[in-house]
C-alpha cells in the first residue's frame, strides 16, 4: 500500500495521536518499552527529521476479536524515506484494539523480528 497521506505517527498529529492511544498506552520494540509520552514524542521527532513512510504492507494478518476488543498479529514491511534515501523495515507485530465511546484505540503493540 502507498502512502498518500502520512499516518497519524509519522504526520506528528498530536490530535489524532491523543484520540488513538488512551493515557495507559504502552509500546514495545525488541528489549525496550515506551509510554504514550514517550511514542508522542518519538513521533514529534521522526517528523523533524523528514522521515516518511512510503508504504506498508501486511501479510500473514491473523486477528481475534471479542465484543469490543480485537487483537492483531501480522507480519509487516515497511518501505521508508529520509533525506532521498529510501530503507526496508520487516518484522511481525501483535496489536491490542479496544472501542471505547465508538473509537477504535490501540492501547498496546510490541513489534519484534520476524
Amino acid at each position: 500500500m502507498q502512502c498518500r497521506r502520512q499516518p497519524a505517527w509519522f504526520a506528528n498529529d498530536t490530535a489524532a495521536l491523543a484520540r488513538l492511544l488512551p493515557r495507559s498506552t504502552t509500546a514495545g520494540e525488541g528489549d525496550g518499552w515506551e509510554t504514550r509520552d514517550e511514542i508522542v514524542e518519538g513521533s514529534r521527532r521522526s517528523a523533524a527529521s523528514g522521515l516518511r513512510l512510503v508504504g506498508i504492507r501486511f501479510a500473514d494478518t491473523q486477528l481475534h476479536a471479542q465484543g469490543n476488543v480485537v487483537v492483531v498479529f501480522s507480519n509487516y514491511t515497511m518501505e521508508l524515506e529520509q533525506q532521498g534515501q529510501r530503507s526496508t523495515v520487516t518484522g511481525s507485530a501483535s496489536e491490542v484494539f479496544v472501542r471505547s465511546d465508538g473509537v477504535w484505540q490501540n492501547p498496546f503493540w510490541y513489534l519484534g523480528p520476524r
